[in-house]
């Protein structure tokens, strides 16, 4: 014998199990109309149904009972379908079909839209195979299920058998309450409400359709995409049977622009994508590789690191070049490969070439020379207080300091070839010391300092300083052999 879950009364407000462990949930609104406020039950097998309860109390009755009931197991014969009538009152046992009311759909884009087109025509070939036109399609009368694409036609109330007649409620005594009929229930075909009988027709739900489906997608009449939906639905309104299309028609047609739409959508999305990868190949080509005035070699490898990340992050982490990618069907573009070849290679280049320069200051320990210059250059200025003779020095100290420090930050500017940059430093740094060196003549100690600089200077240029030949024959090298000799006689 069954038992109750829960305590109560029998009736909606409790949860029962019968002897065959079938479960009975307590009632709920599963939708809209006189048969949607029922128990779910949930079988032994763990099937879903709904059982509706005494719906003569809901407004329904027992002959559109039969109907659904008829139709539900034409439709769904392997699916739970019975109806038990007693005394006044009858137990009506319906599948819970999977998916959700069109009602509750989002038809999405143009593509989107045109599936769904498809899955109801799909729904309702079903139906008309098995010999019933279904009449009452609407939002809250079908459902879709997005996993399978599948639609499912519910209700059944108003489904009618081929060579049947419309139930009598579509029958009325006078035109204007056959127009007003027809205002009231535009989503039925027009020659279903009538002063007489009306034999049902298949051409009556492609009417229907050509309702739901213009309720659904809200379609724009200015938008190309859309026209021929915009045909096709104003072909299944057409107030004469006759020239409304098959549902094999519609739904030939709609693969043909589904095909076409999708073809002009690959064909965009291809282009689109070619576009990304060749914006990536500039993005590539524009990224600045600059290790201007870096002074370490730890400061030039942490920047060549971080011209790669950028160089991963532009390829490698850009998810829109990967879906560009995948568009065109390749696992990388070619012509990426080669930007990041290039741009690798330019890398590279810029690092070692910052790193030659760094080396130079570094073996004519020029930083270290510009500090012994900066100190005596503050001692010359302690000094000129007291004895004016330091004075032109001092300034002549000043220049020559002034001109090294620029000689410097050229040199690690790095926009010129090697030789060039170690042609105007060399240069630049010996005319700077030519320029002080008769004003330094009275102060003995800046002979063996700007001796020590010569030396340096020179060995860290040409790796030997007896290798004279490495430098052009310019007026810097007169003026290399004049220093020379003059450092020579200090």
């Amino acid at each position: 014998m069954g038992k109750y879950r829960r305590a109560g009364i029998e009736g909606y407000g409790s949860e029962y199990e019968d002897e065959n462990n079938n479960l009975y949930k307590p009632d709920k609104q599963l939708g809209k109309g006189a048969f949607c406020k029922a128990r779910l039950l949930v079988t032994s097998k763990n099937e879903e149904s709904k059982v509706v309860l005494s719906p003569l109390t809901l407004g329904a009755n027992a002959e559109e009972a039969t109907v659904k009931r008829d139709f539900f197991q034409t439709l769904y014969p392997d699916r739970a379908s019975e109806l038990f009538q007693f005394n006044n009152s009858y137990r009506l046992i319906l599948p819970l079909l999977p998916g959700t009311e069109y009602f509750h759909i989002e038809a999405g884009n143009y593509l989107g839209q045109i599936k769904l087109f498809l899955s109801a025509i799909e729904a309702l070939q079903y139906c008309h195979t098995k010999e019933y036109i279904f009449l009452d399609l609407k939002v809250d009368n079908i459902l879709y299920d997005k996993q399978t694409g599948k639609s499912y036609l519910i209700d059944g109330g108003s489904a009618v058998k081929k060579g049947g007649y419309l139930p009598t409620r579509f029958r009325f005594p006078t035109i204007e309450a056959v127009e007003k009929a027809r205002l009231n229930h535009s989503h039925y075909a027009p020659e279903c409400f009538s002063l007489n009988k009306v034999q049902a027709d298949y051409s009556m739900d492609v009417y229907s359709l050509g309702d739901l489906m213009k309720t659904m997608f809200h379609l724009d009449e200015k938008s190309k995409n859309t026209e021929r939906l915009h045909v096709l639905i104003e072909q299944c309104q057409s107030k004469i049977p006759d020239d409304r299309p098959t549902l094999d028609e519609l739904a030939n047609e709609l693969k043909l622009i589904y095909q076409h739409h999708n073809a002009e959508m690959t064909r965009k999305r291809i282009s689109l994508a070619r576009k990304n990868i060749l914006a990536v190949v500039e993005t590539i080509k524009d990224l600045k590789v600059s290790f201007a005035h870096l002074t370490t070699m730890d400061e030039i490898n942490l920047r060549k690191e971080e011209l790669k990340h950028t160089l991963h992050e532009l390829t490698s982490l850009n998810p829109l070049l990967q879906t560009s990618c995948k568009q065109l069907e390749i696992n990388s573009s070619p012509i990426i490969e080669q930007a990041m070849r290039d741009k690798n290679q330019e890398i590279k280049d810029g690092c070692e070439l910052q790193n030659q320069l760094v080396k130079i200051l570094i073996d004519s320990r020029f930083e270290s020379h510009l500090a012994i210059f900066a100190e005596k250059l503050r001692v010359m200025h302690e000094k000129q207080r007291t004895n004016d003779s330091y004075c032109q020095a001092a300034t002549k100290i000043k220049c020559l300091y002034e001109h090294l420090l620029a000689a410097k930050f050229s040199l690690l500017r790095a926009d010129k070839p090697l030789n060039q940059l170690k042609a105007e430093f060399k240069e630049t740094c010996l005319s700077a010391v030519d320029e002080v060196k008769v004003s330094l003549e009275a102060h003995r100690e800046w002979q063996g300092i700007l001796r020590k600089f010569f030396i340096d200077l020179i060995a860290a240029l040409s790796g030997n300083i007896n290798r004279w030949r490495m430098f052009s024959k310019t007026d810097s090298a007169k003026k290399l052999a004049d220093l020379q000799v003059s450092i020579q006689l200090l």
